[in-house]
């Protein structure tokens, strides 16, 4: 039987998600429906942010405010350490 892994999270600060939320365009050709896109993001990291709390003790916290390519390297070596552990 295969061991379950350990819950794996991005940790990103609500300013950079507001500023990521910003920056993208949800529905290009309705900037009232896009305005009411990123008012629905925004209103769920408040809550998001809370639940952190409530995630089991062996989470493990990835980077979510590196570059892509540093984050993706990140992920491959946590999923390497996980099979071999």
């Amino acid at each position: 039987m295969r061991a379950s892994s350990p819950t794996t999270s991005l940790k990103v600060s609500p300013e950079v998600l507001v500023k990521r939320i910003d920056e993208r365009s949800f529905t290009p050709d309705d900037p009232a429906k896009d305005e009411q896109v990123r008012q629905w993001c925004k209103d769920r990291i408040g809550p998001c942010t809370a639940a952190v709390d409530t995630l089991p003790g062996d989470t493990v916290f990835l980077d979510g405010e590196l570059p892509p390519k540093e984050l993706a390297d990140s992920v491959l070596t946590h999923v390497s350490v996980g099979r071999t552990g």
